[in-house]
């Protein structure tokens, strides 16, 4: 395998993202300028070293090989890593890169076991919370030595579902989408939330596949309407159908709607879809409820310029992320807004 590496000493956390994502974009538009320029206005806020730490312990079936576009000018041995020692090179847009060409052999569900205690992988670094007490706690009840590698697995797993909060918004990633957690309830359940306003789903589609993978109707949301300014565009015209789909946490247009919306003629506020689309912020979305109206502002949604498979739009979860909602499953087709 071949790959540019660009060694780090410190890291902006919070401008990791934007770099990478501005990284991705280069290799589809190596010749955009501004997107260049803001590559090396983005590196200046980590600094770079001159060594790279590699794994080389030898195996039963081979050992790692690796060669440098940059000379190494020192190499030191620490258990199974190798650090390798490089002059100053070149950057590219303001990046250090040294490429790395890696053979590495494999085998077959093999295990590997470090010679480094559990412990010391787990250990402080410039990067953890040093000297925070809890979190070094929890990290060794995770991690205890005493257990075997799939118990710790299974605990740390248990504890990041059971205290991870991923119901936030993440911005800067290839769009700024926002995630919704989903609970499974029995029919009659006394957990269900109060339903504050019912929305209209409208199935269509075979709710049998040929495979049975697919099995299962899918979902208009009507009584929809977009707006921006004074330009709305809704179903309610009759002409138009809006996939809900649970599956994705964008919202997507297709070029019509954008285009009747007035977004063409504006810039961008971010992109879709590793820089290939582009996204807005509009100034609402209304659904029209059983029991009153849903409506949200400042509305994020992504323009696809060809074809949307399904419908003229596609309502993600980022509509619904600061509300709970329960989906009457297919015998109502009801979409509910819960207090």
């Amino acid at each position: 395998m071949s790959f540019p590496v660009a060694p780090l000493e410190s890291v902006d956390y919070m401008k990791w993202n934007l770099l990478f994502n501005r990284l991705m974009l280069h290799r589809e538009r190596p010749g955009d300028d501004e997107n260049n320029r803001l590559i090396g206005e983005l590196a200046r806020s980590f600094s770079f070293g001159t060594t790279l730490s590699l794994r080389t312990a030898a195996r039963p079936w081979g050992a790692p090989e690796y060669t440098f576009s940059s000379p190494v000018t020192k190499r030191t041995v620490r258990g199974d890593v190798t650090a390798f020692f490089f002059e100053e090179h070149e950057k590219v847009l303001g990046l250090p890169l040294v490429r790395i060409e890696a053979k590495i052999p494999v085998k077959p569900f093999s295990v590997f076991k470090p010679a480094e205690a559990v412990k010391g992988l787990t250990g402080k670094t410039p990067h953890w919370p040093v000297g925070h007490e809890k979190v070094n706690q929890i990290v060794e009840d995770l991690l205890n030595e005493d257990r075997s590698g799939r118990e710790s697995l299974e605990r740390l797993h248990e504890w990041v579902v059971t205290h991870i909060d991923f119901t936030n918004k993440i911005i800067g990633i290839f769009s700024q989408v926002e995630t919704i957690e989903v609970t499974f309830y029995q029919p009659n359940d006394a957990r269900i939330p109060a339903v504050e306003t019912s929305l209209r789903l409208e199935p269509f589609g075979n709710p049998v596949s040929a495979d049975g993978a697919t099995a299962g109707h899918r979902y208009w949301l009507r009584n929809v309407t977009f707006q921006d300014g004074t330009r709305t565009v809704s179903d309610q015209e009759g002409t138009l159908n809006f996939f809900f789909d649970t599956g994705t946490n964008l919202t997507i247009v297709n070029n019509a709607i954008a285009a009747r919306l007035g977004l063409a003629s504006k810039p961008a506020s971010f992109d879709c879809f590793r820089g290939q689309q582009n996204g807005y912020y509009i100034d609402s979305v209304t659904m029209a409820g059983t029991r009153g109206d849903y409506r949200i502002n400042n509305v994020s949604i992504c323009v696809k310029e060809d074809t949307i498979t399904v419908g003229d739009a596609v309502i993600g979860t980022n509509f619904f992320d600061r509300v709970q909602i329960v989906i009457d499953g297919p015998h109502r087709g009801q979409l509910d807004r819960c207090v």
